[in-house]
């Protein structure tokens, strides 16, 4: 197998000096989002749900809930913004400590340090965090159920409990990303060994 040309190299570095400057944007922007949508998105009402009209809140609510209508009979309540904001936060936030770490590594591999302990802890870190932000997504629905129906009426409690497969993906996924990476820095660890008896 031919080694990688220079070309090649300063390619790939840009490319990750690019994907670092991504990674730090996205970090901000993904628990932002969450906490802007769940303060300023307009209130669910029955009458909206049942005329067909969904904004992107809506969306996301049918997506971990099911019926917004069911879930809020009299709209969204202050208190129930405040909950469903920050229950919604965690995976946006494992998920951003992970890119911020990612970035780390990134900005190593750019400056043309491939076999560096940055490297590999950073994408080692990285996969940890996809892992647990994924299952912090699956354990979203119940809570979310649980915390926005704890005072509605009879009849109206829920707790929602669901998979699929697409959230399992992402598991196996970051599981075999974390494995991977947990080599590489096992590597990278014997590479400095090495080089110390030479």
């Amino acid at each position: 197998m031919a080694a990688p040309s220079s070309n090649d190299l300063a390619r790939a570095q840009k490319i990750g000096a690019v994907c670092a400057a991504a990674c730090g944007l996205a970090a901000i922007i993904l628990p932002a989002t969450v906490v802007l949508t769940w303060a300023f998105e307009s209130p669910i009402a029955p009458s909206l749900s049942q005329h067909g009209f969904s904004s992107s809140f809506d969306t996301g609510m049918r997506h971990y809930l099911g019926d917004p209508a069911f879930y809020f009979p009299s709209g969204i309540k202050a208190w129930q913004r405040l909950v469903g904001g920050a229950i919604s936060a965690v995976p946006h936030l494992i998920m951003s400590y992970g890119l911020l770490r990612a970035r780390r590594a990134l900005l190593a591999f750019a400056r043309g340090e491939f076999f560096v302990p940055a490297v590999g802890g950073g994408l080692r870190d990285y996969a940890g965090a996809l892992f647990w932000s994924a299952i912090a997504d699956l354990a979203m629905s119940p809570a979310l159920s649980l915390a926005l129906t704890f005072a509605n009426p009879p009849g109206h409690g829920v707790i929602k409990i669901g998979v699929d497969g697409d959230q399992l993906f992402g598991i196996m996924s970051a599981g075999i990303l974390w494995v991977l990476a947990i080599a590489l820095v096992r590597a990278t660890a014997l590479a400095r060994e090495n080089e110390q008896f030479v």
